[in-house]
């Protein structure tokens, strides 16, 4: 596996982890093996933009993550499915170039992502969006709007009440199968129609034997998960209210209400919570009277600590479901255990292996007599069938070592006497099939010597086994002189031509030596043929070339079925892309982004040079794309290397050549390019910036004494020197600069100093005026 398909198959551990603690982030799919391109909803109070345009608060955003050629040194590609109204946002991209560039992994930025779509994460310097940042920074006190909340360690799957659990200890049980029963089945479906999960569970488990539905299983499915969700949920609101969220408590109580409406007890609980929450306000403007300091008045005390009553609760609630959920549990394990059972009595009966299968059948049997409830469907037809095997004839007959064969059962000696014969001549025609006539020859002559050897009358039975062995054999030479031609031992493929001329001959079967060559070529064309798209369907690049290029050799030195010449042609450039393609791809793993750029300027080279093979890639304007990445790959490592030497002119020369490159390119539509071209164009602006600094200030240093001579014409007679030169600024197209040195005049040290300025249009020096002074 290369370097990349290693990084994103940890990315995909760590986020299946991640998903596992953070159930307010859901991942909806994937592209990819390793994935790269993810697809996440996150479930937070967060900023959308509504109908007319207006911020408003949502509580479901979308977000795509793809991974770029280059990723990790590349940062992914993040893009918003649903309006997110945030500083760092805009319909195509989130800005995260800075939060990538300190080595975070995949499963930090989508916390990142989340964390900033709930306003815990917010940065309104250089947004992507100005009118978020000013709607931001004019909302600050208001922030966080939601919080990502890690998953408690006590709310756990196994901690969960099932649905068996909580029949066991409804108080209604007694009366509740009768009442089921007269209901029937009709009752049932309008239960689930209603979303009276509870209410279908009781109806589903009292059904009579002769009301037994044929989707059964599939209603039983979709009660159990319904009902298991929707506990799952209110356990998660009852752990959110002891840690002092019942704001939090509260919105999952109500997507219970929602998902499920005979809930027992949910609307008491949902009433106990909404009094003990505080709304969360949604974002508003504030008026021209807002006092924030009225608003810390406000604030409610934090919650006090109440993880003691939390684990006082989670063990009451882990008692009261280990009883109830033991008998449940029991008959389970013995159930699954006589399937086991099962399934390995029908292995050895498969096998032949009857002892074994009759105690793997009767120790099933003993498993679902100790089932402590009554037995539901599945557990009565599982029962059933281990019965019909116990007193089944099939199984009596092969305890005595008899076996079924023709609808009679004799002893496994006799059958494999009888089979013997037949069984040879079957693998004999099978093999022929796939043109392996040495073998099948080989088979057809030992089937006739046990047919001789068995006397008696086999004339007909016999010509038409010395006939099979002839024309197997005839076909078994063919099939050496076509390998002795594509080994290019043309003696030895001669001979075997002549032979099988010679039995052919015999068989009223002659053919025509010419014909047969032309036939045997044929035949290796077809072979290079399909060996070439094999390796290529295996990505064996050098062996698919090298089976075309035969192929192409064969048809040009014999001249028959020149048709094929094309098709071989252009399987041997799509072989040259595909070895170019993989040796960029591993260059590129390889982080040795000049062969990777390379190797892509040869690949689109044979596409220009083949406008037909366009069809065989993802298409030109990608591969384009692909080498432009690399190629920038590649002159990232040489801008970095010629900031480590302090080598500036290096430095400037790489980003002014992939600047053009990207100029010159016809893909500027694509939005990953603009915010390239727009990183290197800022790049190159500020570095263009300090060199003309740094050259202007050599200058002012290289003729300071001409300056101040100029300008303090009393200095002609004395010593100057410790010359200085700082830029102070630039407005418009004025740069100044500030000059200090020292003057030595008759052994005493004077200060100089003035301000200098360079006018960038006219390209000339002048002294700053004066500041005038009150």
């Amino acid at each position: 596996m290369s370097l990349g398909a290693e990084r994103r198959a940890l990315d995909l551990e760590q986020i299946r982890e991640l998903l596992l603690k953070y159930p307010q982030i859901e991942l909806l799919k994937t592209d990819g093996d390793p994935p790269d391109r993810y697809e996440f909803a996150y479930f937070l109070l967060g900023p959308s933009i509504d109908d007319a345009g207006k911020p408003s608060m949502v509580e479901s955003h979308r977000i795509l993550i793809s991974l770029p050629f280059g990723y990790p040194h590349l940062p992914p590609a993040c893009k918003p499915l649903t309006p997110i109204f945030h500083p760092c946002f805009d319909p195509d991209a989130v800005q995260i170039a800075d939060f990538w560039s300190h080595e975070r992994t995949l499963a930090d930025l989508i916390l990142h992502l989340g964390r900033m779509i709930c306003g815990q994460q917010v940065v309104t310097e250089d947004p992507f969006n100005s009118e978020a940042a000013a709607w931001y920074e004019e909302h600050a006190a208001e922030l966080p709007w939601d919080h990502l909340i890690a998953k408690p360690e006590a709310i756990d799957d196994d901690m969960v009440e099932s649905p068996a659990d909580i029949t066991l200890f409804t108080e209604e049980e007694g009366d509740a199968p009768a009442k089921a029963s007269r209901a029937g089945p009709e009752e049932l479906r309008k239960a689930i129609a209603e979303r009276r999960y509870y209410a279908a569970y009781k109806l589903l488990t009292s059904l009579a034997e002769d009301e037994r539905l044929q989707d059964y299983e599939v209603l039983a499915e979709l009660i159990d998960s319904q009902i298991r969700l929707a506990e799952q949920r209110r356990l998660a609101a009852r752990t959110h209210e002891q840690l002092g969220k019942p704001a939090v408590g509260m919105r999952l109580l109500e997507q219970v209400a929602t998902q499920v409406t005979d809930a027992p007890g949910l609307a008491e609980e949902i009433q106990r919570l909404r009094k003990q929450s505080v709304p969360i306000p949604p974002p508003r403007r504030r008026g021209l009277h807002h006092d924030p300091a009225s608003r810390i008045k406000r604030l409610i005390p934090a919650a006090p600590d109440r993880s003691k009553t939390l684990l006082v609760i989670s063990t009451i609630l882990v008692l009261l479901l280990a009883g109830g959920a033991g008998v449940v549990l029991y008959d389970l394990f013995h159930q699954r255990g006589a399937a086991t059972a099962w399934k390995q009595a029908q292995d050895n009966m498969q096998r032949h292996r009857f002892d074994d299968a009759r105690d793997d059948a009767e120790r099933g049997a003993d498993l679902l007599r100790r089932l402590l409830l009554p037995p539901r469907q599945n557990a009565r037809q599982l029962s059933q069938a281990i019965d019909a095997l116990l007193n089944s004839r099939k199984l009596a007959e092969g305890l005595k070592g008899n076996i079924a064969y023709q609808g009679v059962f004799l002893p496994q000696e006799t059958i494999k006497a009888l089979e013997e014969g037949q069984a040879k001549i079957a693998r004999a025609e099978a093999l022929a099939a796939n043109n392996r006539w040495q073998e099948a020859a080989d088979l057809y002559d030992e089937a006739l010597r046990s047919l001789l050897a068995a006397g008696g009358n086999t004339g007909e039975r016999e010509q038409e086994l010395r006939l099979r062995l002839a024309r197997t054999k005839l076909q078994t030479l063919l099939q050496g002189a076509q390998n002795a031609g594509a080994s290019t031992n043309r003696q030895e493929a001669a001979r075997q031509f002549r032979e099988a001329n010679e039995l052919a001959q015999s068989l009223d079967d002659a053919v025509d030596q010419a014909d047969m060559e032309s036939r045997v070529t044929q035949v290796e064309l077809r072979h290079l043929l399909e060996r070439g798209r094999q390796a290529m369907q295996d990505n064996n690049w050098p062996a698919a070339a090298d089976s075309f290029r035969r192929g192409i050799a064969l048809i040009d030195a014999t001249g028959v079925v020149p048709a094929m010449r094309e098709e071989l042609h252009r399987g041997l450039q799509r072989s040259r892309i595909g070895q170019l393609m993989a040796e960029a791809k591993l260059a590129s793993d390889q982080l040795k982004w000049e062969t990777a750029s390379k190797r892509y300027d040869e690949a689109l080279s044979i596409l220009h040079d083949n406008p037909f093979l366009k069809e065989l890639v993802e298409g030109a304007d990608t591969l384009r794309k692909t080498r432009l990445l690399a190629n920038i790959a590649w002159t990232r490592q040489l801008v970095d290397e010629a900031i480590r030497r302090k080598n500036t002119t290096e430095e400037l020369k790489q980003l002014r050549r992939i600047l053009a490159e990207l100029d010159h390119s016809d893909l500027h539509q694509d939005e990953q390019l603009r915010l390239l071209r727009k990183e290197f164009a800022d790049r190159v602006a500020a570095r263009e910036r300090e060199e003309e600094i740094a050259r202007l200030t050599r200058y002012l240093l290289e003729h300071f004494d001409e300056i101040f001579l100029e300008n303090y014409p009393s200095t002609r007679t004395s010593k100057l020197m410790q010359p200085k030169v700082t830029f102070t600024g630039q407005d418009e197209y004025l740069m100044r600069f500030n000059l200090k040195c020292v003057e030595l005049n008759q052994g005493r040290p004077f200060r100089l100093e003035l301000n200098y300025l360079y006018d960038t249009e006219m390209d000339v020096w002048r002294l700053a005026p004066a500041q005038q002074t009150n």
